[in-house]
């Protein structure tokens, strides 16, 4: 067989190797220069300022003179637009906050074992929450919210995307942060984060007693918070800030102990918050996935879902739907029921409540409409019958005390002869508890003009005979009031 003469020629099998030994230097030559323009690109370190960027945190940790006013002014105008609903006023609340001082100093402090800078942005960090919680609560005290405002419920419970958007928001706060020169990223960060509006969320539930906004505003507040802190602590942590040193080895290890103990204490719990709030979002995202193949179903049917009511926890969740129209089968629910499996719905229950003329629910809703008021006319005409009959027994006793007063006025004419007339009342006295009491009185005129003497001592007497006519362990005598000639 025939050799190739291509083959057998080594100038050229020359040439090819050339030629590809060429092409892998070109592409080795290639690709470093594309990881070369990317890494200066994604670079993190080029002007980075470690001394100012550790100066301008700690600047921003303190809580006194103009930061606790300008932080009274935010939580106020925060509070104002969630009552309002209006998110421009929000937006700008959340501009002036000076909220995000002391968390980043706690991140700063936890990346350089810095436990006097920890324990210092730990305390401002509470004295600004409860500034701010002490102001939106009295004001929603002074002004009270009666309609729940949108911004208000969005800020009642700690949901994925807002845990998502703080963790960026504080790597984006601290990158812009550590910059030779300065950007206008942080105000950005500061409406990102959204730090003040669940703080004053907390004090309208408390202002209204209504705990579920109370302490599930408060559970977002703090989820975001850490998850702001946290990228500061890996971010000096991976640009190798100057760690605080000890003379004392000892001591150094006490404090690293401690820092590591209050990371430790701060992540546990909050990454047990961010699986719980997974879980949740994956579970409202699964719940409206499974709404839309019913609605897909019931697609030309004459039926249609009309309302829809979701209630979570972690051991058998609730869906309820309601529908309008012809009624389903059995044989479709109970495929509605299977496809729960299909959206990791498995431990949720599902009901289905349908009405299948929208005339006859309308009656039906007028009927129990007008049940309702029946019910109500009744319950207010029994508390009218009673309140009467409770008058009429206050006017008996009334009668039959204003007939006692009678025989006793007339016995203690005889017992003093100086009395000329006598007349009953009780009176009401109210103490410094606010709480009330209910004294006899008496009055009475002398037929002629007594010594002073002889006056206390027939008041005397006749105090204490009144008292055991009357029963009572306390009766007020007075005079009647000198007529005008």
């Amino acid at each position: 067989m025939d050799q190739d003469p291509v083959d057998a020629n080594p100038e050229v099998e020359k040439d090819l190797d050339n030629s590809k030994a060429q092409i892998q230097l070109n592409f080795r030559t290639l690709w470093k220069s594309v990881w070369t323009f990317t890494s200066n690109v994604l670079s993190l370190r080029q002007g980075v300022d470690q001394q100012a960027t550790e100066e301008g945190i700690r600047a921003d940790v303190n809580f006194q003179g103009h930061a606790a006013w300008i932080l009274v002014c935010s939580a106020l105008i925060a509070s104002i637009g969630l009552g309002e609903n209006s998110i421009p006023v929000i937006i700008g609340a959340m501009l002036i906050s000076p909220l995000m001082g002391p968390i980043l100093g706690v991140g700063l402090a936890a990346g350089i074992n810095d436990f006097e800078l920890l324990k210092k942005s730990l305390a401002n960090f509470s004295i600004a929450v409860v500034i701010s919680f002490v102001i939106s609560t009295v004001y929603f005290i002074i002004n009270p919210c009666f309609n729940v405002t949108a911004e208000l419920a969005s800020r009642k419970e700690a949901v994925l995307t807002a845990i998502a958007i703080a963790f960026v928001g504080g790597v984006a706060g601290i990158i812009a942060g550590s910059r030779r020169h300065k950007s206008n990223v942080v105000p950005g960060v500061a409406i990102a984060t959204a730090l003040m509006p669940p703080l004053c969320t907390a004090g309208y539930g408390l202002a209204s007693l209504q705990w579920d906004y109370f302490f599930g505003a408060l559970y977002l507040f703090f989820i975001n918070s850490v998850f702001i802190a946290a990228p500061t602590y890996l971010y000096i942590k991976y640009m190798r800030f100057p760690v605080k040193e000890f003379v004392d080895p000892g001591k150094a290890r006490r404090i690293k102990r401690y820092i590591m103990g209050f990371i430790i204490i701060i992540i546990l719990p909050s990454a047990y918050g961010f699986i719980q709030v997974f879980q949740k979002s994956r579970f409202d995202r699964n719940v409206q996935l499974f709404i839309a193949e019913v609605n897909a179903d019931l697609t030309g049917t004459g039926t249609s879902v009309i309302s829809q009511q979701v209630m979570y926890n972690d051991t058998a969740p609730v869906i309820r739907l309601a529908l309008m129209g012809k009624p389903v089968s059995d044989e479709q629910r109970m495929a509605w029921e299977n496809q729960l499996d299909k959206y990791s719905l498995p431990t949720s229950d599902l009901f289905v409540i349908q009405n299948e003329d929208p005339t006859k629910a309308l009656q039906a809703m007028r009927a129990e409409n007008e049940n309702e008021k029946r019910g109500l006319v009744e319950n207010l005409m029994i508390a009218k019958d009673e309140k009467i009959a409770e008058l009429e027994k206050q006017l008996q006793v009334k009668k039959r005390k204003d007939k006692d007063f009678v025989k006793i006025a007339q016995q203690a004419k005889f017992q003093f002869d100086m009395i000329d007339k006598m007349g009953f009342s009780e009176q009401v006295v109210v103490a410094t508890d606010g709480s009330l009491d209910t004294i006899p009185t008496v009055m009475y005129s002398l037929k002629r003009p007594m010594e002073p003497a002889e006056t206390v001592q027939m008041k005397r007497n006749l105090s204490l005979w009144l008292t055991a006519a009357l029963m009572e362990p306390r009766v007020t005598l007075v005079s009647f009031p000198i007529e005008a000639p």
